[in-house]
């Protein structure tokens, strides 16, 4: 054998060696590679496992805020709500309050007011005198005409009406319904001192109210009192304004008078069973105003007759 062939054997040692390890180390590196794979695979499992329980996580989560965000968004629109209830509520009771200030303050100017209104009416006030009795009534017009009870004229064949000054008029009946309890009468003369009518309409339950009238006998009697109720019922199908105005025979026929100066009613009739006081009734001065009206325009178109 010669150096050359040595060579070759040597060399294909060699080769034989390095293709030996080479198939060794490929073969380990090719499991390892093998392994590598599937703890990537395991481990990409695993973090989809894990993305995907966040990812419910997350829309569980979602849904409770937008549930929670939905609760809270009621909450909030009951809470407005509520506070637009309250707010009403609120402007509501300032009005009434200041409602009652106003009315408080009107009445502390009717207590200082009355003796002025008294004065003011006083001589528009009459006693009525009969050959059978006596009444009161009211002056409503400058030429004479006035109000009362048709029950203080009945049975009568004379009849004079007295003013506050002592001053003694004839009188003469110009008209009467006995069912309304209302006669209209006119005194001889001019220049009257007269008081207007008011609107019994707007008359309220407590307003403060006076009397003027002659009970017993006694002139010009003044009392004071409130409306105790507004729309009363008579068996003879009128309309009474109640009160607790002290009235006693001899008031028939005068007026009540509101803090305006003005007849909302006249005093007609009071319950006088025994057990019951301050329960008078008025003629509610919106009937009484339509009859006398309508009798005064239709006398003074009527020529046919005079004063004797």
């Amino acid at each position: 054998m010669n150096s050359k062939d040595i060579w070759i054997y040597s060399l294909t040692g060699i080769l034989a060696i390095v293709i030996i390890t080479g198939f060794f180390t490929y073969s380990r590196v090719s499991k390892d590679i093998n392994s590598l794979r599937s703890d990537l695979a395991a481990a990409k499992q695993d973090y989809g496992l894990q993305i995907t329980g966040l990812r419910d996580e997350a829309l569980s989560g979602d849904d409770l805020l937008r549930s929670e965000i939905a609760d809270i968004s009621e909450e909030v629109g009951i809470v407005k709500n509520a506070s637009a209830e309250q707010k009403k509520q609120l402007e509501e009771s300032k009005k009434e309050v200041s409602a009652l200030g106003e009315r408080i303050e009107g009445i502390k100017d009717v207590g200082t007011d009355f003796a002025t209104i008294v004065k003011n009416v006083i001589n528009t006030v009459v006693t009525i005198k009969t050959n059978v009795g006596q009444g009161s009534g009211v002056l409503v017009t400058e030429d004479g005409y006035m109000i009362t009870n048709y029950h203080v004229l009945a049975g009568a064949t004379t009849a004079a009406a007295f003013t506050y000054e002592g001053d003694k008029f004839q009188v003469r009946l110009v008209s009467y319904d006995s069912g309304k309890d209302i006669a209209v009468l006119q005194a001889r003369g001019s220049g009257f001192e007269f008081i207007a009518f008011g609107d019994s309409d707007d008359v309220d339950v407590g307003d403060r109210v006076i009397a003027v009238g002659s009970p017993g006998g006694f002139t010009s009697t003044v009392t004071e009192g409130i409306v105790s109720a507004v729309d009363r019922k008579g068996d003879s199908g009128m309309r009474y304004i109640q009160t607790d105005v002290s009235i006693s025979p001899g008031n028939s026929g005068g007026p009540l008078i509101s803090t305006d100066a003005a007849i909302i009613g006249i005093n007609t009739w009071k319950i006088a069973a025994t057990g019951f006081e301050g329960i008078g009734f008025a003629l509610r001065s919106n009937d009484v105003r339509d009859y006398a009206e309508n009798v005064i325009r239709m006398d003074k178109n009527d020529t046919s007759w005079e004063f004797d």
